[in-house]
């Protein structure tokens, strides 16, 4: 997400919880809430170590990442990624791989690369 943008947490069924937005950068937040509830925050500086989660309810957690400026992307769920024209370095990160970083240079008309990485057991361009 971008910094100042705006993040809606919502909650559904008849839990009392005790959510806490942790930040290294002191953006962090501690909120009780129950039953049907929703409610709005936002983080005005970058933040790539934050994360979210529930005191009780273990299984809720989530990674946030917060970025100044909007030349980023995150895959969708076919793992693809639309950027603009220019040049771009693309990096991947992830905890059980070696990062990569490939040049990509997109025209104005449109182009295309496959990016492929494996983690440790599974076949390559997986």
């Amino acid at each position: 997400m971008q910094t100042h943008q705006i993040i809606q947490v919502q909650i559904t069924g008849d839990f009392l919880l005790n959510l806490i937005a942790v930040s290294p950068t002191g953006q962090g937040w501690n909120r009780a809430v129950s039953g049907e509830t929703w409610f709005e925050t936002r983080f005005p500086r970058p933040d790539l170590a934050g994360g979210l989660s529930d005191n009780n309810a273990v299984w809720i957690a989530a990674r946030l990442a917060v970025f100044d400026h909007p030349w980023f992307a995150v895959t969708g769920l076919d793992e693809s990624c639309s950027l603009p024209p220019g040049e771009h370095t693309i990096k991947t990160v992830h905890r059980y791989c070696v990062p990569r970083s490939r040049v990509v240079r997109v025209s104005p008309i449109g182009a295309s690369t496959t990016f492929h990485f494996s983690a440790p057991g599974e076949a390559a361009g997986k």
